[in-house]
């Protein structure tokens, strides 16, 4: 994964959820499922990081310091504070390895 495709991710995953946002929230059973997308969703893009072309895991360094980082902010609900911790763990093991 390049850094410009980091960034582009980064880009597209803020603008849509600033979008979610400016729209009114939804309620009643609706809500409920609105409310549980984003979990899902970031744990298939880990997944699908974390797998080959050929549906193997592969085990890239950077890749699980950036999924660890993510995943130690989750409790707090910040996609910002998430976004940013895998950033950092990405970076972070970049350095080191």
């Amino acid at each position: 994964m390049t850094l410009a495709v980091l960034l582009l991710a980064t880009l597209i995953t803020q603008g849509s959820r600033w979008a979610a946002l400016s729209l009114p929230t939804a309620r009643g059973a609706m809500g409920q499922v609105v409310d549980r997308v984003p979990v899902p969703l970031f744990a298939a893009l880990a997944v699908v990081s974390l797998t080959g072309s050929d549906g193997r895991l592969t085990i890239d360094p950077p890749l699980v310091a950036a999924c660890a980082g993510a995943l130690l902010t989750v409790p707090r609900r910040s996609l910002l504070l998430t976004l940013a911790a895998g950033l950092a763990g990405y970076g972070a093991a970049t350095l080191v390895l």
